[in-house]
């Protein structure tokens, strides 16, 4: 937190806080040499990297048994998704993007507004820019920018995901008491846009389940 990152039109800033999730992302399958994700749990205005949570990614190689890092720190963009919102676990998908958590449910315009200092309440693709946050959101990495928000699993407290390496199993959770277990099969692999989002129903005595 605090250190200098750089956002894709060459503007230095002052990273984001409150990290959560760290993904390694390897290069050419190396276990040596990578970049690092970080997740900023965060729901403050930033007028240089848009209010709400972030990422920051970098790249890392080890050497001598010693991890350095060989490039600059750079902020993930999420402007074309109408920006992102404390930002928890997530994982990394076999394709080699990051899905990002949103773990905040905001009931209302005013609630983003005065509880979480949201400056921006226009409408967000035709609806209230409350209803923009809540949910998971796909990263590319290497370009540094976000994707969509994937819409498809579900609006709710989002605190991490599992992806299988069929391509096309996801397992979510949510950060709530009582929680629920879901799972997202996509129609395609590789092509998590389109699937079917289903809840786990475990049994009375706590033996079995279903879907």
């Amino acid at each position: 937190e605090g250190d200098t990152v750089i956002t894709n039109k060459g503007i230095s800033a002052h990273a984001k806080g409150s990290q959560d999730m760290v993904v390694y992302i390897p290069i050419q399958q190396s276990s040596e040499h990578g970049y690092l994700y970080i997740n900023h749990e965060e729901h403050k205005p930033n007028p240089l990297l848009g209010d709400g949570g972030g990422g920051t990614v970098f790249e890392v190689i080890k050497k001598n048994g010693e991890w350095t890092v060989i490039s600059s720190f750079n902020a993930v963009d999420f402007s074309t998704v109408g920006e992102t919102f404390r930002n928890c676990g997530g994982t990394l998908t076999p394709k080699g993007t990051i899905l990002t958590t949103e773990e905040e449910f905001p009931l209302s315009n005013v609630e983003i507004l005065n509880r979480f200092g949201i400056t921006d309440t226009s409408d967000f693709e035709g609806k209230p820019k409350y209803l923009n946050y809540g949910w998971m959101i796909e990263v590319d990495p290497l370009t540094h920018k976000a994707i969509r928000k994937m819409k498809n699993f579900g609006r709710y407290r989002h605190e991490d995901a599992q992806c299988m390496p069929d391509g096309k199993t996801i397992y979510l959770t949510a950060d709530n008491k009582p929680s629920i277990i879901f799972k997202f099969v996509a129609n395609e692999k590789w092509n998590y846009n389109t699937g079917q989002l289903y809840a786990y129903q475990q049994s009375a005595d706590g033996e079995s389940g279903s879907w």
